[in-house]
């Protein structure tokens, strides 16, 4: 959750994401779009990240809805 305090030696394991993608239409200032997120895992970072790119590949090619998204 965003704002939370991450012990120094942890800080490292977690990215400050935004929870919807920017590049789906997403205000990049709003703290209620902002987690920390850990980098690795089932919900990490690394496959939210290539889960993004794809959505945003199928919106702008117009094969998916940017609501559905």
């Amino acid at each position: 959750m965003w704002g939370a305090n991450l012990p120094a030696d942890r800080a490292a394991d977690f990215k400050h994401d935004h929870r919807v993608a920017l590049a789906l239409g997403r205000r990049p200032r709003a703290l209620e779009n902002l987690t920390h997120q850990p980098w690795e895992g089932e919900a990490g970072a690394k496959r939210k990240d290539r889960l993004e790119r794809r959505l945003q590949q199928l919106v702008c090619s117009g094969k998916v809805a940017l609501d559905r998204a």
